[in-house]
């Protein structure tokens, strides 16, 4: 099934599901978190304010919630704090033009557009453990925790790439300028938002096939 439907002129967001730290903006180099601490640590809600790299672009966090990463679009650099402290754990380089970030696991995966790349990162220490090149000008990031699979939208081709971790799958065409991308975790159904003309495409791609697949 695929689908386009008009969705405003300035789409740029993701599925959010709960969770005990989010993303609430930046300003002058500071991330601004809500800590839901009633559900995290059991002491109520408030909001944080933290440090981070110049122009943060981008919040995650692992799926244990133990881990917040930071990417820094200016500073070409990502910033992991320790979820319960806030403290920083580390701080590393992330390619030529970091622009977004996903959890995985333990990881986090860190989209380097000007690069051309999907950069995946350890902790303990914090490092880049791995990069998958990724022609197209990659953009927009989603995980899809329950298939393993990772949705990179590759604006200057109008594509959307399926990944494992560490490869490339398969390419969908989208929408123009596709900034965006989430995923339905329940039915694996992919969104793709246009920044170029507002409208939202869905699709419900088949399982990935061997003689289907980039090898």
């Amino acid at each position: 099934m695929e689908e386009m439907v008009r969705a405003g002129d300035h789409d740029h967001g993701q599925i959010l599901r709960p969770r005990p730290v989010e993303h609430r903006g930046e300003r002058h180099g500071v991330v601004v978190l809500a800590v839901d601490h009633e559900r995290a640590f059991g002491h109520g809600r408030r909001l944080e304010a933290l440090p981070a790299p110049r122009q943060p672009g981008g919040v995650a966090v692992t799926a244990d919630r133990d881990h917040v990463a930071v990417v820094g679009v200016r500073e070409r650099a990502l910033e992991v704090f320790d979820a319960r402290t806030l403290r920083s754990a580390g701080k590393v380089s992330v390619g030529i033009g970091p622009t977004h970030v996903v959890g995985g696991g333990e990881r986090f995966f860190v989209v380097d557009t000007r690069g051309d790349a999907l950069l995946e990162l350890r902790l303990d220490p914090v490092r880049v453990h791995r990069r998958t090149h990724l022609s197209g000008t990659p953009y927009g990031i989603a995980l899809d925790p329950e298939r393993r699979r990772y949705w990179v939208t590759l604006t200057a081709r109008n594509q959307v790439a399926e990944l494992t971790d560490h490869r490339v799958l398969r390419r969908f065409p989208t929408v123009r300028q596709p900034n965006s991308v989430a995923v339905d975790p329940r039915s694996g159904r992919v969104f793709v938002a246009s920044r170029k003309d507002g409208t939202l495409q869905f699709f419900d791609p088949a399982p990935c096939r061997r003689d289907q697949c980039d090898r």
